[in-house]
């Protein structure tokens, strides 16, 4: 028998990875140059985990800016935040290991799942969605 491969699997799970390799290159640069700073949070905009902060930037300028957490915040409340300093008010994110990495996890596990379908030359056809 013919060891058959997925190959428009193998694509996509080739150019998953890619983007997962541009995105923790970014990253590990992100995480090299941004400043850490605290931020208060004003107010909740839809609930805890969409804060409206407010900081000062090395520079002094203040900055009041929605911000998202995968964790629960609440008004009043300070967290950490990270940013680059030649552009803070675009660059701002809550200081924790998920909020910075998340972006990068989801297309590396979506590119070890279609390059396991490739490899073991595994059919879309027989995926059903109920």
């Amino acid at each position: 028998m013919r060891n058959r491969r997925n190959y428009f699997a193998l694509v996509v799970g080739g150019i998953l990875a890619i983007v997962t390799v541009l995105i923790v290159v970014d990253r590990i640069s992100f995480y090299r140059t941004s400043i850490v700073s605290v931020a208060k949070v004003s107010h909740l905009n839809a609930g805890g985990h969409h804060p409206e902060i407010v900081f000062n930037a090395m520079s002094g300028q203040r900055y009041e800016l929605p911000a998202s957490s995968w964790w629960s915040v609440t008004a009043g409340q300070e967290v950490a935040i990270r940013y680059d300093p030649d552009d803070p008010g675009a660059t701002v994110v809550i200081d924790s290991v998920f909020n910075i990495w998340i972006w990068a996890a989801l297309p590396l596990i979506l590119s070890i799942v279609f390059l396991v379908t490739a490899i073991k030359g595994e059919s879309f056809d027989n995926v059903s969605i109920r």
